[in-house]
């Protein structure tokens, strides 16, 4: 098989976004070919093991990984091979956060949870890295006029207050990050949220929290509101983000349930303290 520089830049991406549909595949690097011709390409892909299916979403529209062939390929040393299919519809609704984000020019840097996990496993012993607080991914921006790290969280459902009382406390004294930011369905579980971070905050908390209504952010864009516990800010003057991009079409997420009707769990969370080095 002749390996293009078109095929290339798809394992790159797969390698760095971890899972993409191929609606996505199509728009980024296959426009104006026919349908056909893509699946055509994608399947050469898949038989030579460059790449697989990881998942199926009701429409019956692939999702796509890269395979252990294709990251030796592309000399990847992080990559994620597993996907969990209780959890991979919240995975893909990240990904596409991720990129509505990037769009948006809100994200400069980005460090996938399955590079963070990676990363906690080498440095710490398999009992302590058990403990440790794995986002759902860290990302840098211009805050301030200053470049930040902030962690973020898509949170679809709740956890149990006990859970949320050991993460949000390891959020409030990490020192390497300027704060989380939740990115949440609901009212009522940003409500939720900031009564649980209140609770446990005290005089010395070195961390910070903000929050954004999902469907308010992919509707409003730089327009739309990020709040603190006791403040709310213009998303586009928090993020300083490029004035050219706030009223910019971008990618949105598919509100697409997978074939099952699957639920996230706490066990798709596992406690991080610090910033990878």
């Amino acid at each position: 098989m002749y390996f293009t520089n078109r095929d290339q830049h798809l394992l790159s991406d797969l390698g760095d976004y971890g899972l993409l549909s191929t609606t996505i595949i199509i728009e980024k690097h296959f426009n104006n070919v026919d349908y056909s011709t893509v699946l055509r390409r994608l399947r050469i892909l898949e038989k030579e093991g460059l790449i697989r299916r990881a998942g199926l979403l009701m429409t019956t529209e692939n999702l796509w990984a890269i395979a252990p062939k294709g990251a030796k390929k592309m000399s990847l040393e992080n990559f994620k091979c597993y996907w969990n299919q209780a959890s991979i519809d919240h995975d893909f609704k990240l990904i596409k956060l991720r990129m509505f984000l990037e769009e948006l020019g809100i994200i400069k840097k980005w460090i996938a949870e399955h590079v963070i996990r990676s990363m906690i496993y080498k440095k710490y012993s398999l009992r302590d890295a058990k403990n440790k607080l794995i986002p759902d991914g860290i990302f840098e921006s211009k805050i301030d006029n200053s470049s930040h790290s902030m962690a973020i969280e898509l949170e679809m459902n709740l956890k149990s207050q006990s859970r949320y009382k050991k993460i949000l406390g390891q959020y409030q004294w990490n020192k390497d990050l300027l704060g989380v930011w939740y990115i949440v369905p609901s009212q009522a579980i940003l409500n939720k949220l900031k009564d649980y971070w209140n609770r446990t905050t005290s005089s010395y908390t070195e961390g910070k929290i903000y929050f954004s209504l999902l469907d308010d952010l992919l509707t409003f864009k730089g327009e739309s509101l990020l709040y603190s516990t006791n403040e709310k800010f213009l998303l586009k003057e928090f993020f300083r983000m490029p004035a050219h991009q706030t009223a910019q079409e971008v990618v949105t997420i598919i509100e697409r349930p997978l074939q099952n009707d699957y639920r996230l769990t706490s066990s798709d969370h596992t406690p991080f303290i610090g910033h990878p080095n």
